[in-house]
């Protein structure tokens, strides 16, 4: 039986020492939140008219709060040894508490800079006590790393069980070290220093990140039996690097005047031939790289989410419409659409239990990102689909056997009201603002496309009763279109 992990809720007293700080304390508020912990943060918490200083008087006493990391750099220790504001408030009930109770492991120092000897800058009352370091890009995940276990109560090294026998943590499951973390911090840092740099800071991002998918393939299967199993475990673990690849792009994107959609491209080529790693001679099962596959189809979803979000959309346009090049494994370059990234798997179904979508099903248990929840990846799996169609329909392709076509998973998740994009259609507004997404230039051309793609998806009803795609007038009837 798997053991229910909860985390020790936590409190983050910092200092507002700069803007650059500022960020780096919220990187970790945003990265612990992801990791299911429980974080009472002031840019979260503290409402505009409260008291600031009581609410860390509240928060620093609070018996809820198990935890508090005290992020220390020079400004803390300097405020700390002043007295000044609400850090000195704090200082002076947290010191208290230290000093009198040496065994405590409530308070715990977080180092995020070092002094010009090399040494923390820890205040008075922490001095003497183990702290966390992340101070350096080469400090930083691993100190990360362990203040998750602290939090969670799952340090790498336990007391042995009586009897020498080993007390192991229970099912614990290879751990995979996401270098890509360390990209983004460094790509973070850069933005405001190097901005000139970010193309090159890209490539190297995308670098690191193929490291990191290509350890998470499967080796030494030793029986078919026991596949299913492991690739919905390696599929689960792989959710860490899909966030911080979703924390790269929204980075990437807030850092530009104009999004370079060859680098996303070019980096979505590169990441298809590594799905299927085996070494020379090596026996495998076709089916052991499912998980890669479906993760590399995750990534193109919350790409879009992530441009849509943020109303890139003639980027998605450009990307769901791109003709792309991929090496696979012993054959001729192949080309075709963006379909040729949408991925299925019996094998990783089988257990899925959906009448419907099996896959979809899969999706949506793994749709647990802090912003982008199940309708922003229901609303661009659906666009995907849309799109693809609407090119393949409105140009001169080969014959439709051998076009790539994107399938929406999350299809039969949508309802009239959580997809935006398509119920907000009435609005004229909406149509002018959205109208580089269909590639038109008014409501009644746009009207006119979505009626040769209702048509469309009627006659493949009437053909196959498994296809549930749903008519674009199941949003909006398409005579309102922009119309008011």
């Amino acid at each position: 039986m798997t053991e229910e992990l909860k985390a020790d809720k936590v409190f983050i007293s910092y200092s507002w020492t700069s803007p650059e700080h500022e960020q780096w304390v919220q990187i970790l508020a945003e990265r612990l939140h992801e990791n299911e912990i429980d974080v009472v943060y002031d840019k979260w918490d503290l409402e505009e008219g409260q008291s600031v200083t009581k609410f860390m008087e509240r928060s620093v006493n609070d018996p809820d709060i198990q935890k508090v990391l005290i992020i220390c750099d020079k400004g803390y220790m300097e405020k700390s040894l002043q007295g000044k504001g609400g850090v000195g408030t704090e200082s002076l009930i947290i010191s208290e508490e230290v000093y009198s109770n040496f065994k405590q492991t409530k308070f715990i120092a977080v180092i995020s800079e070092l002094d010009e000897d090399g040494k923390p800058y820890l205040p008075t009352f922490l001095k003497g006590r183990k702290y966390f370091d992340m101070s350096s890009e080469e400090a930083y995940e691993e100190g990360y790393r362990k203040i998750v276990r602290n939090l969670y109560h799952k340090p790498e090294l336990q007391r042995p069980a009586s009897r020498n026998k080993p007390l192991w943590l229970i099912e614990d499951k290879k751990e995979y070290p996401i270098r890509s973390q360390q990209e983004l911090t460094k790509f973070i840092k850069l933005l405001d220093t190097k901005p000139n740099r970010v193309a090159q800071t890209f490539v190297e991002f995308q670098r690191t990140f193929y490291e990191d998918f290509t350890s998470f393939s499967l080796k030494d299967v030793k029986e078919f039996g026991e596949l299913e199993q492991l690739l919905h475990e390696h599929f689960q673990e792989m959710i860490p690097l899909r966030n911080v690849y979703i924390s790269f792009l929204e980075s990437y994107i807030s850092s530009v005047d104009r999004i370079d959609v060859s680098l996303i491209i070019h980096f979505f080529e590169g990441l298809y031939p590594l799905i299927v790693q085996i070494e020379a001679g090596e026996g495998f099962y076709e089916q052991q790289f499912d998980h890669k596959k479906l993760f590399v189809t995750e990534l193109v979803i919350y790409t879009i989410a992530v441009l849509l979000d943020n109303r890139h959309y003639k980027a998605v346009c450009e990307l769901a419409t791109n003709h792309y090049f991929i090496e696979k494994r012993g054959e001729r370059l192949q080309d075709g659409s963006i379909g040729m990234l949408c991925f299925y798997s019996d094998l990783m179904s089988n257990k899925i239990k959906s009448y419907k979508s099996p896959l979809g099903e899969l999706f949506a248990r793994r749709a647990n990102h802090a912003t982008y929840k199940l309708p922003s990846i229901i609303q661009a799996d659906l666009l995907l689909d849309y799109l693809g169609k609407l090119d393949y329909l409105q140009n001169d392709h080969a014959e439709r056997w051998s076009y790539y076509e994107w399938y929406s998973r999350l299809h039969t998740n949508a309802t009239t009201s959580n997809l935006p994009l398509f119920y907000r259609l009435k609005s004229r507004r909406h149509v002018e603002e959205i109208k580089e997404l269909f590639e038109t230039s008014s409501g009644e051309i746009l009207c006119s496309k979505f009626q040769e793609l209702d048509s469309y998806i009627k006659e493949e009803k009437r053909h196959n009763r498994n296809f549930h795609l749903p008519l674009i007038s199941f949003f909006v009837p398409l005579d309102e279109i922009g119309k008011y």
